[in-house]
């Protein structure tokens, strides 16, 4: 039963039904051991960032750390420095990123991981100034990300970026980029 509504939080998460998600979480016993506990925190960890709570999301990202070193999960570090990353970011808080997000964000893995990579570097590149990179970071997100959440995140981003810059959205449609976001 756990398994079903944590495979349910998870496409409800991805989708960006916050609310929703959040409620099945709540249905979802917090279990001393298993992936469903870390994965639980992780979802929080995610949620707290997209609603401004950005020291909660740094807090939970401390205890996937640790449950994940106790489990002998290896990506943990990586999921909990993507999620202090992201807070970090929101804040406005980019310096010391740079060397762990070359280490981290590697834009590998699955199409998801990938796409939240972009979102991450091009959050970071907007925030140090580096446009240009953050412009193709966040096309690569917004295209491949699609109707999911980070898809539209990434989008709105870049709708704001290229406003910024005077670009006119006829002149970026060409690279294939729907804008979901309106």
């Amino acid at each position: 039963r756990a398994g079903l509504r944590m495979l349910e939080a998870t496409a409800l998460v991805n989708l960006g039904r916050e609310k929703e998600a959040e409620a099945l979480l709540d249905q979802v016993p917090d279990l001393d051991q298993g992936d469903y506990r870390i994965q639980k925190l992780q979802f929080r960890a995610v949620l707290a960032n997209r609603r401004g709570r950005t020291q909660e999301a740094e807090e939970l990202a401390g205890k996937i750390e640790e449950l994940a070193a106790q489990a002998g999960w290896e990506d943990g570090r990586r999921e909990a420095f993507c999620l202090r990353c992201t807070a970090r970011l929101k804040r406005g808080e980019a310096d010391g990123l740079e060397e762990d997000l070359r280490r981290y964000a590697t834009c590998g893995g699955s199409l998801l991981s990938q796409v939240c990579d972009h979102l991450l570097l091009g959050r970071y590149c907007l925030a140090v100034g580096r446009t240009e990179e953050a412009r193709e970071h966040l096309a690569f997100a917004a295209e491949r990300g699609g109707p999911l959440y980070v898809g539209k995140e990434a989008a709105e981003l870049l709708h704001a970026l290229l406003d910024k810059l005077g670009i006119i959205r006829a002149e970026y449609e060409y690279v294939h980029v729907l804008i979901r976001a309106e």
